[in-house]
């Protein structure tokens, strides 16, 4: 009975971290995102490469800690261990941070926001990795004394098809999520009237989204009344003010754009899988929570604009002299 006991404790270790790094497959961006909000140093991450390769260290351990046997399973239970040690002591410092900070502990299953409730089940599984260690039972060595040899791979194949269902279940979650947000996601004018998101969708619409406390939208929207002339042919383009009209009013940057422009909260930005600000989504009948996406003021010029916009602003900018100096202009589209 002891055996069996110890066996579910390295099991139960090692079948999160197979589930937990299956999940984050396919996530590197998120992933890369979360270890900027932890402020690790930047040597420790530099590039996608590590949030690629993570997942897989997580696996490996997860399939160490099921099937691998002594002296190499009790390598990976500490191995195992000391990986959520380490995550324990990251949420609980990002906890003490004032502000609201994303995991993607599990691929983004779930509440992912740190909060208390993430603190307890990293504490919780501590615990359990702690037990795993104390006991050093390998489950699938302790299938095969106990039901037979064919029974040794079964504890890693019930591991991997768990992470498996899990990956269903989040795609489910994902597409009804999806509808969900389709049927009911909305901006509003200036006046507070909404508008359902999918009116966007004809002609293809650009949504550019600024926020009143970034510099580089600050510097993006004194470009933007041009841009209207200087779109691919057959797009639309929309400002959104992440904000309210009072608190963009105040500003005199954005004061002219406030009588024109949609409102919306961080809900819209996040629905739409923004990765920064100023930001541009691509609103279409196939994509209608965003196609082509684009964060930072160069990057949200170059997918909006149309080729050889460049040569068209220089025009404008000649037709409006009177509103600008020659100096100016250069400035304005360098």
């Amino acid at each position: 009975m002891t055996d069996w006991i110890g066996a579910l404790f390295s099991w139960v270790v090692g079948a999160v971290l197979v589930a937990s790094g299956v999940l984050k497959l396919g996530t590197a961006i998120q992933f890369q995102s979360t270890l900027t909000q932890f402020r690790l140093p930047t040597w420790t991450w530099a590039g996608t490469g590590f949030a690629r390769l993570f997942p897989w260290i997580e696996m490996l351990l997860g399939l160490g800690v099921v099937a691998a046997p002594d002296p190499w399973g009790r390598a990976f239970a500490y191995g195992a261990l000391a990986l959520l040690l380490a995550l324990l002591v990251l949420v609980v410092r990002i906890f003490r941070v004032p502000g609201t900070v994303t995991c993607n502990c599990f691929g983004g299953l779930g509440d992912d926001t740190v909060g208390r409730s993430t603190i307890v089940r990293n504490v919780a599984l501590v615990v359990i990795g702690v037990l795993a260690v104390a006991t050093e039972r390998c489950p699938a060595s302790v299938a095969a004394d106990r039901t037979g040899g064919w029974a040794y791979p079964l504890p890693a194949a019930c591991a991997i098809a768990g992470a498996g269902l899990l990956v269903l279940w989040r795609a489910v979650r994902q597409r009804r999520r999806t509808a969900r947000l389709i049927r009911t996601l909305t901006v509003r004018d200036v006046g507070g009237n909404e508008l359902p998101i999918t009116e966007f969708q004809d002609p293809p619409t650009f949504l550019v989204f600024f926020s009143s406390g970034c510099g580089g939208c600050q510097s993006l929207v004194e470009q933007f009344r041009w841009w209207p002339n200087l779109l691919r042919e057959g797009y639309d383009l929309q400002p959104v003010l992440l904000g309210t009209p009072e608190q963009f009013g105040r500003e005199e940057v954005f004061a002219p754009l406030v009588p024109y422009a949609w409102y919306a909260g961080s809900e819209v930005a996040s629905a739409m899988q923004l990765t920064g600000l100023p930001g541009a989504v691509l609103i279409d009948a196939e994509h209608p929570l965003g196609g082509e996406k684009a964060a930072g003021h160069f990057a949200v010029r170059d997918l909006v604009l149309c080729d050889g916009w460049t040569l068209l602003a220089q025009a404008a900018v000649s037709a409006d002299e009177d509103k600008s100096s020659p100096a100016d202009n250069d400035r304005e589209f360098s």
